[in-house]
């Protein structure tokens, strides 16, 4: 039997192997080349009808700069960060209730609820954690995640990067069912989140593809085309559903990073309209209109029925803006630099802004609170509660009572020291 030299061997392992890494930095900065290269425009000036005031801020622990999600529930909400470190806090005045360290770094989290609080670690496992924090179970996912696991009644479904779905008892942490679809060789290292409603999940896949799977078998339901491939080679032709949809009543609407935005009848699969938008941000609704960041920054309001602009606001392009969040009739963003943008959602201009920390990055996990106050987490494993108030006539007038009572007082104590300064020239 003749053997290759191993010289040779570790020369034909690196061809393979290298080009594979090369292939996937090719495809990130093909997709992301355009965001990242480009300058950030410029903020213009604002003429505020809305405030936002820093209420409390904290650290939950080191981090790595990853979206991590929160999970909030009654007045309280968790945070973890990728050093293993877990906190729960209390919502309005960011006083910690417990903390733990699970020991391990931690990939993604948070997702569950107040009673099963769900991480997956850098090993590969998914843990379980009680309401304190203390864990009930762990489970090896054997793969990547990159989406925070969710919870419906005694399930949690898990998504996997090689685009395996898994249902997993709650109690217990025994996979129940696996959902497998093939995917093409080349492919962006992220999924989009799951969706549930009327025990049904929905998930974006690549080549623009939007599948409806039964919550409580896994079973397949349908299989719908949000947008179509074009292109000649594999990087121009990679398009996927990596934004989590939105959903309706009866229609789901689902965007792809190279194609189209879509409406899509949730009993069949059939596209009831589509138009050319691309983005990888999750997309909001309001109930009447829909909301959707495209990979620029421009932030797009659409009818509902058709898909027509209502309007389009291009003054956040190339900020790394988030995917946006509803907060009362005001879509709500925040940027690279700190900065948190409100939105008027009915015409598209920006009404209020406030940096709430310089330099640092607003990770995509903004939590809406009461329609009055904004969740918020940096790259740099910060947490923030800023409080959001519309400027009436009457606020306006108490705040400027409120100056005319402070220019008093300062009228006041100089005249006390020109008192004091003429009792001791008498004396």
């Amino acid at each position: 039997m003749r053997y290759l030299p191993l010289g040779l061997c570790l020369f034909l392992v690196s061809c393979f192997i290298g080009p594979v890494e090369d292939l996937y930095e090719q495809v990130e900065d093909s997709y992301f080349s355009e965001v990242n290269s480009i300058t950030p425009k410029e903020l213009g000036i604002v003429n505020p009808s809305v405030s936002l005031g820093l209420i409390w801020n904290a650290n939950v622990g080191n981090h790595n700069g990853a979206d991590f999600s929160l999970v909030a529930f009654d007045e309280f909400f968790v945070a973890a960060t990728s050093d293993g470190t877990i906190k729960k806090y209390e919502s309005f005045t960011g006083k910690v209730i417990w903390e733990k360290n699970i020991g391990t770094n931690i990939s993604i989290g948070i997702g569950g609820n107040s009673e099963n609080l769900l991480i997956v670690s850098d090993d590969g496992y998914l843990w379980c954690l009680d309401g304190k924090g203390d864990p009930l179970w762990k489970v090896f996912l054997n793969g990547e995640v990159f989406v925070s696991p969710i919870i419906h009644n005694s399930k949690i479904f898990v998504r996997i990067g090689n685009y395996e779905i898994l249902g997993i008892d709650v109690k217990e942490g025994v996979i129940q069912w696996r959902f497998n679809k093939p995917a093409p060789p080349l492919t962006l290292k992220k999924t989009s989140q799951l969706v549930l409603a009327d025990d049904v999940l929905y998930a974006g896949f690549p080549a623009g593809k939007l599948v409806a799977i039964h919550a409580d078998s896994g079973g397949y339901l349908w299989e719908s085309n949000v947008s179509k491939v074009k292109g000649v080679t594999e990087i121009e032709r990679l398009n996927e559903v990596v934004s989590k949809p939105v959903i309706n009543e009866g229609t789901i609407y689902a965007v792809s990073t190279n194609g189209s935005i879509s409406s899509i009848d949730r009993r069949n699969g059939r596209l009831m309209w589509t138009r050319d938008l691309s983005s990888n941000k999750n997309i909001q609704f309001n109930g009447y209109d829909i909301f959707v960041t495209d990979k620029s920054g421009s932030v797009f309001s659409l009818d509902k029925n058709n898909g027509s602009t209502n309007w389009r606001l291009a003054d956040l392009q190339y900020r790394k803006i988030t995917s946006g969040i509803m907060l009362s009739d005001y879509f709500i963003e925040a940027d690279f630099d700190g900065f948190i943008h409100v939105i008027d959602s009915e015409s598209g201009l920006i009404i209020g802004r406030s940096q709430i920390v310089s330099g640092v990055n607003i990770l995509d996990t903004l939590i809406a609170i009461e329609d009055k106050y904004i969740l918020a987490m940096s790259s740099e494993g910060g947490v923030f509660l800023i409080k959001f108030d519309e400027i009436t006539q009457v606020s306006l007038e108490d705040k400027s009572l409120s100056s005319n009572e402070e220019k008093i007082l300062e009228i006041e104590v100089e005249a006390m020291s020109k008192a004091d300064e003429l009792d001791r020239i008498y004396e």
